[in-house]
């Protein structure tokens, strides 16, 4: 088990890579121009008026005053799109490439038998982590760009998305525990469509319960908004998926020599 959670934890490092190259690429000019608008208002642009306060970080937009003019930040720009950034992806990545390598162990050969592969499981696994953790709630609550969304109602926010983020880990748990009822009487394939089913249904009732958050300043563009949400999902499908097609890679020589009647490559 150890030597398959330190392999997880390898391919979501390098997943983390590839991933921060997308954010580099695609992510990080969408937050520039996210601050620069943030900027212009809280500076009173040319088009700021009222409606715009509360939009962005944890103040209100006015002019600021002259000790908040010569405080310079924590951490500045430049760090956080480049050094930040990597931390930050990288230690996502490896914890949960650890948390990955835990769920193929106990997932493998459980669900499908020996009829697909080391990798072909890896990946599926992968994509199933993509679907659960992040396209699903991202649904419901988008990730936002600086200068989006009510301080005010960052708890709310905050709780909501981690109640979607949670229903739909357990869902996908009942999802699983009905495929493998199923599988009993039914194909796999039937059965496993029945599981996915069962798990769209479930959370999309809580899609429809939990209330719609849309806070976006009237003014926003909607393409620097829309382009960021897009970077958002492409760095973690890269990170997710990355780290199944890395780690089936890695792990099919390990399961090779410790495992019996491995299938053949599909």
């Amino acid at each position: 088990m150890g030597a398959l959670l330190a392999r997880g934890m390898v391919s979501g490092f390098l997943a983390a890579c590839l991933a921060v190259l997308v954010a580099v690429w695609f992510g990080e000019p969408q937050i520039t121009k996210a601050i620069q608008f943030e900027e212009l208002h809280a500076h009173g642009g040319p088009s700021h008026s009222h409606h715009h306060e509360g939009y962005g970080e944890e103040k209100m937009h006015t002019q600021p005053s002259p000790s908040e003019v010569s405080e310079e930040e924590p951490v500045s720009r430049g760090v956080q799109k480049t050094l930040g950034l990597f931390v930050a992806v990288a230690v996502y990545g490896v914890a949960f490439g650890g948390v990955f390598s835990i769920g193929f162990a106990l997932l493998y050969g459980r669900f499908f038998g020996n009829a697909l592969s080391v990798r072909m499981v890896s990946l599926l696994l992968g994509m199933a982590g993509f679907l659960v953790f992040v396209l699903v709630p991202g649904l419901k609550y988008p990730a936002n760009p600086p200068a989006v969304g009510l301080a005010a109602t960052i708890g709310i926010r905050t709780a909501s998305y981690f109640e979607m983020l949670l229903f739909s880990f357990c869902s996908a748990i009942f999802g699983g525990i009905f495929f493998l009822k199923l599988r009993q009487v039914l194909s796999s394939w039937n059965a496993a469509i029945a599981g996915g089913i069962l798990y769209l249904a479930l959370v999309g009732v809580l899609q429809r319960v939990l209330p719609p958050m849309v806070e976006v300043p009237p003014d926003f563009s909607a393409l620097v908004l829309w382009s960021f949400r897009i970077a958002s999902f492409a760095m973690q499908a890269v990170l997710w998926v990355g780290m199944g097609l890395i780690f089936g890679a890695m792990a099919e020589k390990y399961m090779a020599t410790h495992y019996h009647a491995l299938p053949k490559q599909t």
